[in-house]
């Protein structure tokens, strides 16, 4: 991706505003947002799967080590 969003269909174009406006931009920085669209553009849909997923696995390891932590100060 050279960055230039001129470059690319305006379908992606129209996808890019809409994840950045309405998602991605209100829960993550900038760099990562750009470099999801980044690998959407090089990849398909199937790295939206794999940044969901991934995004799930940490938040159950937090939730996982906030759960293991509250026990132990009980103990």
């Amino acid at each position: 991706s050279n960055g230039n969003l001129s470059s690319i269909s305006p379908e992606a174009h129209i996808l890019f505003e809409a994840m950045t406006k309405y998602f991605f931009r209100s829960v993550f920085p900038q760099h990562v947002v750009l470099k999801l669209f980044d690998a959407y553009m090089l990849e398909g849909r199937k790295i939206l799967f794999r940044f969901t997923v991934s995004i799930m696995e940490e938040c159950y390891k937090k939730l996982r080590n906030t759960k293991k932590n509250k026990h132990q100060k009980n103990s």
